[in-house]
């Protein structure tokens, strides 16, 4: 009997299978990261080694793709419409949060006011 769950830790591609053997123990099985998976976590890795950016982001954004350009090649190199589909909606998010946040910052300056 194989039952799906849903992993608050794992990626947007990953699924934890909780396995139940003939023996009444469970096993969790996770299922593989498709290669946008893979590139976008590690985009959020290199991302999260920096506790700040300054006052010119902007600046880093040519060392971090270089980080991430391998990962870029594999999905390149597969070709498939499901992880570009995959890497559009995680950079809509990356926008929406920039909006979010910025918002979040002008009522903290308000209060502060």
């Amino acid at each position: 009997m194989i039952r799906f769950l849903v992993c608050l830790s794992a990626g947007a591609n990953e699924t934890v299978h909780l396995a139940t053997l003939s023996r009444g123990s469970n096993v969790n099985l996770i299922v593989p990261m498709s290669r946008a998976t893979r590139l976008i976590n590690r985009l959020d890795k290199v991302l999260a080694r920096h506790d700040s950016f300054g006052d010119d982001p902007a600046a880093f954004v040519d060392s971090v793709f270089a980080e991430i350009e391998e990962q870029l090649e594999l999905v390149k190199a597969k070709s498939k419409p499901e992880h570009w589909a995959e890497i559009y909606v995680e950079r809509d998010r990356a926008r929406i949060k920039e909006q979010v946040l910025n918002r979040v910052m002008a009522r903290g300056a308000e209060s502060i006011d």
